[in-house]
């Protein structure tokens, strides 16, 4: 959908087909995150809560070392898809047009 959405304003092939790999890679950082944390049925405790928001700088990290520099939008989907509009999202707080994934940020919930 967020593709779809990218598409309608008028987003290159080329942006787009970046675009969707970042989305489809987008929680890829989870696999550094214990299992317990991941399927915990209840609210994560601040701890907890802190390590499972560590996922999208570790995904970032594993995209970029996989796919290198040339796929800036690939990564960076990875690294913001949890970033809001408003600047309450995670992990750095940044907000509207500084976030390069924000599609990907309003379907991600």
């Amino acid at each position: 959908m967020a593709v779809l959405l990218a598409k309608n304003l008028g987003w290159s092939k080329e942006r787009l087909r970046a675009f969707g790999i970042g989305c489809l890679l987008h929680d890829l950082g989870k696999i550094f995150i214990d299992s317990d944390i991941l399927n915990k049925p209840a609210k994560l405790d601040a701890s907890k809560f802190d390590r499972m928001k560590a996922h999208p700088l570790l995904g970032y990290e594993l995209v970029k070392s996989m796919l290198g520099s040339s796929s800036n939008l690939i990564h960076h989907v990875a690294y913001q898809h949890h970033e809001r509009q408003d600047g309450s999202g995670y992990p750095r707080g940044i907000s509207g047009k500084n976030i390069l994934g924000q599609n990907k940020a309003k379907y991600d919930s």
